[in-house]
């Protein structure tokens, strides 16, 4: 009997001990998680100040420059959507007169994941060749030849808005 209390206790010691131990663990990683908190809002206020004395600089270099009677350049990094827009070259005025054909006839025999890999470099190409100081004429065949359709409804729905594509500037034949 008297085994059987000292292991009995020896049991409530040990779930006791436990219990402490699990305690001192979860104070642990609170403690850790407030560290990492902590210093994640230190990072982010260091980045503000940084933007904001960038900020400041750009400020004081537009108003030099205003001062002296000059026109103020666009200061941006990289040039803004609607910039490069305007800059952008229609095929029709293009001096390029080489003519790039896509057959898009094949979609029948493509996978769904094929169809998708097909459209993102189709936009590619297009992107790409808008942007161009000398765009290609560039045409596309057999967009609505195949059976199933995967390529155009995909069009469709895609862009902003969607069907943006029948505002391409391409020839679609």
């Amino acid at each position: 009997f008297a085994n059987y209390c000292m292991s009995a206790v020896s049991d409530n010691l040990a779930v006791e001990d436990q219990s402490i131990v699990a305690e001192s663990n979860v104070k642990k990683r609170l403690s850790k998680a407030e560290k990492r908190t902590l210093a994640y809002e230190a990072r982010k206020d260091e980045r503000r100040m940084k933007r904001k004395q960038k900020r400041q600089k750009l400020q004081a270099i537009r108003a030099a420059i205003e001062d002296e009677g000059g026109d103020v350049p666009n200061m941006e990094k990289t040039p803004s959507r609607k910039s490069i827009l305007k800059q952008c070259i229609k095929m029709d005025d293009s001096t390029c007169r080489v003519p790039v054909v896509i057959d898009l006839s094949f979609q029948d025999h493509m996978s769904i994941k094929d169809i998708s890999k097909l459209h993102n470099q189709l936009s590619g190409c297009y992107g790409t060749n808008r942007r161009s100081q000398k765009p290609l004429q560039l045409f596309i065949t057999g967009l609505g030849e195949s059976q199933n359709g995967v390529l155009l409804k995909r069009l469709e729905q895609t862009g902003n808005p969607p069907a943006e594509y029948r505002n391409w500037d391409l020839y679609v034949t």
